[in-house]
């Protein structure tokens, strides 16, 4: 008679996120889905330094909620990130990657639409959870859609887009500044 206990570790062992079987064209077309909002998120992280001034004017923030707006986002980014991977690996990858986009969305507008200092810390707080949500998962599902070489070149391209966003982050906030003006450009950033 099989020792049930030893099933129970084994399947503690072995997370219950099924396996995505798609197509190699539809694979790589929920990579670049998957990768293109985690890109976002990181554009996000990097394109709001540019805006503190406009943001200062704009709200009357002073230096301290100007380094929370940026750092409070990294913060708690930082502490969904194991938590939530986790979460993704026992249940469901594609849930939680759902979660974290459209919780990113609505914290993006209400970033965007706040009045005052109070209420734009408090959304860019949950904003950075939101990433921390979603973004494990995008990995997470590398792990899951490919194998071999094919993970290599796509971990490759992930490294590359996040770094070209990463880049790319300071010169599309002042972008959006110029287009928006002084007093409300900082708005079209979230």
């Amino acid at each position: 008679m099989p020792d049930q206990s030893s099933d129970a570790t084994a399947e503690s062992a072995h997370p219950v996120t099924r396996d995505i079987d798609l197509s190699p064209r539809h694979r790589w077309r929920a990579y670049w889905v998957a990768v293109a909002v985690a890109a976002l998120t990181i554009l996000d992280l990097t394109k709001v330094n540019v805006a503190l001034p406009s943001i200062e004017a704009a709200l009357n923030a002073g230096p301290t909620e100007l380094q929370l707006v940026v750092t409070g986002y990294i913060l708690t980014f930082g502490l969904v990130l194991v938590p939530a991977g986790r979460l993704g690996d026992l249940r469901s990858r594609r849930v939680l990657f759902l979660v974290g986009l459209s919780l990113f969305l609505v914290t993006s507008l209400a970033c965007a639409l706040a009045p005052n200092t109070t209420v734009l810390l408090v959304a860019r707080l949950l904003q950075g959870v939101a990433a921390g949500i979603q973004m494990p998962q995008v990995l997470g599902l590398v792990q899951q859609l490919f194998q071999g070489k094919e993970r290599g070149r796509a971990f490759g391209l992930f490294g590359a887009t996040i770094g070209i966003a990463t880049a790319f982050g300071p010169t599309l906030g002042g972008l959006l500044i110029a287009l928006g003006g002084d007093t409300d450009g900082w708005r079209l950033i979230f």
